[in-house]
């Protein structure tokens, strides 16, 4: 894209934005990581309470 507005600039500085951007990019893939992450990770929770409840002979879900 540089070179279609004449824009020209070094290797160095190119290698230079190129790795910012990969940077950039394991960021948010890592943040996004964590955020799919976090609702499985609160279904096994529940399912371990759950389980705690059945194991002293109540259901979960009954009505009192």
């Amino acid at each position: 894209m540089d070179a279609a507005f004449g824009v020209s600039c070094s290797e160095a500085d190119y290698n230079q934005r190129l790795g910012d951007r990969v940077q950039q990019l394991e960021t948010s893939l890592e943040q996004l990581g964590v955020a799919y992450a976090e609702p499985d990770t609160l279904r096994e929770h529940i399912a371990q309470l759950e389980q705690q409840l059945r194991d002293n002979g109540l259901e979960p879900w009954e009505l009192p």
